[in-house]
């Protein structure tokens, strides 16, 4: 079914484009292999450089590069960073859960690169969205704004169900008791919608690289989960 729509979209793959869309897929399988032979205490050392690296990546894909995105990118990044340093500090976001030292410099709690992997997932979640919706296999009726970006938060809430075992067993975060409240989804769902109507509203290009690299670090994720459970 993704096959189509790819076509839709990539028909015409620019060589920078292509060559980054490998680095995301290699990385991230690399991750599922680095586990797999060293363990987690090496993956979880390298899991802000490979977030870092995902973010150049989505950067310099983006088509144009202009000021108007960079003030939207770090407008969606001040969104998620500021409702995590709310939800850490507060409990009343999220819930009660506590950030370690494992994802680098933080403020009030919480690492610089969750801010912009805020930006990632949601810039991710809008291609994959926009990307849908406008497929033939989409009904006509429902190819609204408002539907694409509520199936985009969607998305974005999907991916933290998937990240949240992983993070946990990485020691990326702790939560109160050891257990995932349904509030965390809630209000990952609320804070994505917020983010997706901004950045629907600013009307730029759609980010086809961050769509990749979601894919690439769901593809990781389901991995590691994998190897977790087995």
């Amino acid at each position: 079914m993704i096959a189509p729509f790819l076509a839709q979209r990539f028909d015409k793959v620019a060589p920078k484009f292509l060559i980054s869309a490998i680095l995301a897929l290699l990385f991230n399988i690399g991750g599922i292999a680095a586990y797999a032979l060293w363990g987690k205490s090496l993956l979880a050392a390298l899991s802000a450089v490979n977030l870092l690296v995902m973010a150049i990546l989505v950067m310099i894909n983006h088509e144009p590069i202009s000021r108007k995105f960079i003030i939207v990118f770090l407008s969606v990044t001040l969104i998620g960073f500021s409702s995590e340093i709310l939800g850490v500090n507060t409990g009343i976001i999220f819930g009660n859960y506590a950030y370690s030292d494992v994802l680098g410099f933080s403020l009030f709690g919480v690492p610089f690169i969750i801010g912009v992997n805020w930006a990632m997932v949601v810039l991710g979640t809008y291609s994959l969205s926009q990307l849908i919706v406008s497929s033939k296999f989409w009904p006509v009726y429902l190819n609204r704004s408002i539907v694409s970006i509520t199936l985009a938060a969607g998305l974005a809430t999907l991916f933290d169900y998937l990240l949240e075992p992983v993070a946990i067993h990485l020691n990326f975060w702790q939560w109160q008791g050891g257990n995932i409240p349904l509030l965390n989804y809630i209000s990952w769902f609320a804070v994505s919608l917020i983010a997706l109507i901004v950045l629907n509203k600013t009307k730029i290009q759609e980010n086809k690289m961050a769509a990749i690299v979601l894919l690439a670090q769901s593809i990781f994720l389901v991995g590691i989960i994998i190897m977790i459970r087995w």
